[in-house]
Formats: structure tokens, C-alpha cells, sequence
């Protein structure tokens, strides 16, 4: 785990071809003996999940595909968990405090992405209906301990200038520009069942 991000310095470390390949491998055996397809989501096609189980579907070889795309992604999330590069005021102080503080905050952590990733299994794992929700609560704790890049203040110039994260914004119009076509299509994309021809059936998650 230590070699898939999490750095006390915010140093990109890529993870070693011997952990990338045992961890391809239990994510190939796990998809093959644990993939269940809950009924109710190949039945009910307003959401969008039942539209993902049927690209899976479409050929047995890829839910096998998408592994990659797990392991790339799960590397990425522990990546952004690691501190960010300070600017050489903070490295200064941390130099300086190195013995003592370095230590705790790899073991703080080491423990809290145990505990993260423990309780996020146990509140999935339990559920055969594969649902967004599901990963909310997950996602925001993940999120609140995604390291925040300080704002760094030029003092040299003449003129003081605050320079922001700017993965900040990025992530704010990602998540605006989902929530925009979220919207657009549950408000504007309707369709009918044969069943129901006269009740208009929306997209939703």
C-alpha cells in the first residue's frame, strides 16, 4: 500500500510491476467469482447503472476490461490522499520537524486508508444492488482528507498575488458540468414503457 501514494511529501510514487501484477490478478479472480447482477438493475432502464451492467454484457471478456480501470483509479484516489509539495517555508519546518512529524503522519495515514477502505467494503460488499449512493459517504470522507494545496503568496513583487489550487476549480466545473447534464436529461430526455405510454419516464441515478 505504502507504494501506491502514500508519501508523507506528496511525491508520485508509481507502484512496483510485482504489486501492480498481484493486485490485477486478485481484481481479475474477484470480478470472476463475485460479480452479481442484482435483478432489479437489468429491469429498470431510468438508471444509469442498468445502461453500465449492459456494456458488461455485451461480451463476457468485458467486465474482465474494466480491471485496468479499477486499479488505475484506486491508485489515483491513494495518490491524492498523499500531502502536497509546500512551498520552501513549510519545507523548511518540516525538515526541522522531520523526526517527529513525518513519522506520525505516514502512520495517521497508513491507519486512516485501512479504516477507509475496511468500512467502505463492509458498507458495499453486503449489497448486491450496485447503486451511487452506496458510495456517498465514502466519497465525502475521501474527499475531506484530500490534502488542500495552500495558497502561496508571491512577497518578492511589488504586488502581492495569492495563487489558488487550481484543482479546485477544475473540480468544481467537473462536477457542475455533471450535475448540468444530470439535470438536462432527467428534465429534458424523457421516455415511455409500452406499458405505461402515457406516463413520462425519467433518467435518474
Amino acid at each position: 500500500m505504502c507504494e501506491e501514494g502514500l508519501n508523507a511529501h506528496g511525491v508520485s510514487i508509481l507502484p512496483t510491476p510485482l504489486v501492480s501484477m498481484v493486485i490485477l490478478i486478485s481484481g481479475l479472480i474477484a470480478v470472476n467469482v463475485n460479480t452479481i447482477i442484482h435483478p432489479y438493475t437489468l429491469a429498470d432502464n431510468r438508471h444509469y447503472v442498468f445502461y453500465v451492467f449492459r456494456i458488461f454484457r455485451l461480451h463476457p471478456a468485458t467486465k474482465y476490461l474494466a480491471v485496468p480501470v479499477y486499479y488505475v483509479c484506486s491508485w489515483l484516489a491513494l495518490q491524492a490522499l498523499a500531502s502536497p509539495a509546500s512551498d520552501k517555508d513549510d519545507a523548511k519546518s518540516k525538515r526541522e520537524n522531520k523526526s517527529t512529524s513525518n513519522e506520525a503522519d505516514g502512520q495517521l495515514q497508513i491507519s486512516f486508508i485501512t479504516i477507509w477502505l475496511v468500512t467502505t467494503a463492509l458498507s458495499v460488499m453486503t449489497a448486491p444492488l450496485v447503486e451511487p449512493r452506496y458510495f456517498i459517504i465514502p466519497w465525502i470522507i475521501w474527499r475531506l482528507h484530500v490534502p488542500y494545496t495552500l495558497a502561496s503568496r508571491l512577497r518578492n513583487l511589488p504586488n502581492s498575488k495569492t495563487v489558488y489550487d487550481k484543482r479546485l476549480v477544475l473540480e468544481s466545473i467537473w462536477l457542475l458540468a455533471i450535475n448540468a447534464a444530470v439535470s438536462y436529461t432527467f428534465l429534458f430526455c424523457t421516455f415511455s414503457w409500452p406499458s405505461e405510454p402515457d406516463n413520462k419516464q425519467r433518467f435518474i441515478w
